[in-house]
């Protein structure tokens, strides 16, 4: 299924770890401004941007991912942008289970930084290459 056009209304999502990024404030507000210039410029309606500042991407258990998800399932909107893909999950397990979650429900999961559309069989396949990495990448 290919989303595209002004109709998509998405569902932004930002996060940071550390308690020093999440007192700057800098690095959300820079994935927020990434996130909604890329709306802007392809015409989505950026209905809000969630944030989980302080929390590991380690696993799924923050407040945030937990009502993007609801949300998503509830169809209160159709995607998900994240700025980049590690701010999601570290997690290959529970990256796979967002896809399969958005395959399952047929919604959008779109990372910016690495021009992921899991509604493309390529976007697909380079988000599980890319999640992989990210899992790599934390246990490091």
């Amino acid at each position: 299924m290919q989303y595209r056009g002004p109709e998509l209304r998405v569902l932004g999502y930002v996060r940071v770890s550390t308690d020093e990024q999440r007192h700057s404030g800098a690095g959300l507000e820079a994935q927020r401004a990434a996130i909604l210039a890329e709306a802007e410029r392809r015409g989505w309606h950026l209905v809000d941007a969630l944030s989980d500042a302080g929390y590991s991407g380690k696993d799924l258990k923050r407040p945030s991912v937990q009502i993007a998800m609801e949300m998503l399932a509830n169809r209160e909107v159709e995607g998900l942008v994240v700025a980049k893909l590690d701010r999601l999950s570290r997690s290959m397990l529970d990256f796979a289970r967002i896809m399969a979650e958005a395959q399952k429900q047929r919604w959008a999961l779109i990372a910016l930084d690495c021009h992921v559309d899991t509604t493309t069989p390529a976007g697909e396949a380079m988000a599980n290459v890319l999640a992989t990495f990210a899992q790599f990448e934390r246990r490091l």
